[in-house]
């Protein structure tokens, strides 16, 4: 909570005038206009709030999740429940006047500004503009208006909004509930443990959970919640559940998460980029599938890999643009290499590869460590002496044991 003089001082940032900053004060310093009834429609109960330092009270679902998120939101700086009444004028389906007294379920202090806001489920909105067409309204914008909570709302200095349970991705919420002991228990991070992970970080961005903890057999799962839950550490809260260790991606900073969430998002519908791309010294065509790429090299059985593995190839400078008059960049000795290999050779060394991108990103394999490391040699050194890596994982099934004729001719006749 802000003290006095953070008040005063927010006020003063906010160019608040006297009048609302009496307003806000008397709510800040007084009890809940109202108690909260539990009915057979909804829920009600009270939240042991860290960032208010007391109980908050919520009368339904959608309150409950709403406190979930304002207690993680750092553009939040207090929240109060059930604030104060005001009275709200409009006319009734019927056409004639009504002045209904109303309580908002808060009163929201943000860093740049306050105001009451009302929550209401996603579903239960239509339902309401069509009982009370001036008290609800559909905004242009999207989302919801309450024009007259807005008019006595800004009489008083402040803003009103009506938000909806579909607002909140409800992973978000169900993964801030997981986290929730660690915020309202504050778990001691040994120093050695916090330094572990960062480093991985910095060498394996986007590391998942599992290969993290199969990496570090001493390190404690509960230090990577501890440290989401700090943001010292950073995950997309709407991907997957925390409980899924194999899909939890970890990050160093908020802006990784985002710049990943964005990339994802700025995939191209189309399937198919146009111009060829150079990938270890060959010219291939890419398709893009829901959750696969498609690679079709010059030469050689296709090479399919997860969406995921692709743009950190990208990312990771693997991957270099071409055009259709590019000279063939694979020379005739490794281009003979690879047409001579036999598909099941090839499917081999495609499964090897893939190995070798998901060691590379920190994502969990399905083979031992050593051997990953042993293909990765293979591959540099196939990279140093042909051009292209991918010839150290070819198997060299016909070249192995003695080839020479160990039959005299007059045997064989």
């Amino acid at each position: 909570m802000l003290t006095g003089e953070e008040f005063r001082t927010w006020c003063q940032r906010n160019k608040i005038s006297s009048e609302t900053e009496a307003v806000i004060a008397r709510i800040r310093s007084s009890p809940p206009a109202r108690r909260v009834r539990g009915r057979a429609s909804n829920m009600s109960g009270r939240y042991p709030s860290v960032k208010m330092g007391y109980s908050i009270q919520f009368e339904s679902q959608v309150e409950f999740l709403a406190i979930y998120a304002m207690e993680r939101d750092d553009d939040v700086l207090e929240y109060y429940d059930q604030p104060t009444r005001i009275q709200l004028h409009y006319r009734s389906l019927s056409g004639h006047k009504t002045s209904p007294w109303h309580t908002p379920d808060f009163l929201v202090i943000r860093r740049n500004g306050a105001g009451f806001e009302e929550w209401k489920p996603e579903n239960a909105l239509e339902g309401l503009t069509t009982r009370m067409p001036e008290r609800y309204q559909p905004d242009p914008r999207g989302g919801w208006r309450c024009p007259p909570g807005e008019q006595t709302a800004g009489d008083l200095g402040l803003a009103y909004r009506v938000r909806t349970s579909g607002e909140y991705h409800q992973q978000y919420i169900d993964n801030l509930k997981f986290l929730q002991n660690f915020w309202t228990h504050p778990f001691s991070v040994p120093q050695a443990a916090e330094q572990q992970i960062r480093d991985a970080l910095a060498v394996y961005p986007g590391i998942i959970v599992d290969a993290l903890l199969q990496a570090h057999h001493d390190l404690v799962v509960d230090v990577v919640w501890a440290m989401l839950t700090t943001q010292s550490i950073f995950t997309d809260l709407t991907a997957a559940s925390l409980m899924d260790w194999e899909r939890v991606f970890l990050y160093a900073s908020a802006l990784e998460v985002e710049a990943v969430r964005q990339g994802a998002n700025d995939v191209s519908p189309d399937p198919l980029i146009a111009s060829p791309l150079i990938i270890d010294g060959r010219l291939w065509e890419v398709e893009m599938q829901d959750t696969q790429v498609l690679l079709r090299p010059e030469v050689g059985m296709p090479f399919s890999l997860p969406v995921e593995q692709f743009h950190y190839m990208i990312a990771s400078d693997l991957i270099a643009p071409a055009s259709f008059s590019t000279p063939l960049p694979l020379s005739e000795v490794a281009r003979a290499r690879i047409a001579k290999a036999s598909l099941k050779g090839q499917e081999a060394a495609n499964k090897r590869w893939r190995e070798i991108l998901a060691y590379a990103r920190g994502d969990v394999l399905t083979v031992t460590t050593r051997s990953v490391q042993n293909w990765i040699a293979a591959f540099r050194q196939a990279e140093a002496d042909f051009g292209c890596g991918y010839i150290g994982l070819l198997d060299r099934v016909a070249e192995r044991g003695n080839r020479a004729p160990r039959v005299p001719d007059a045997s064989k006749e």
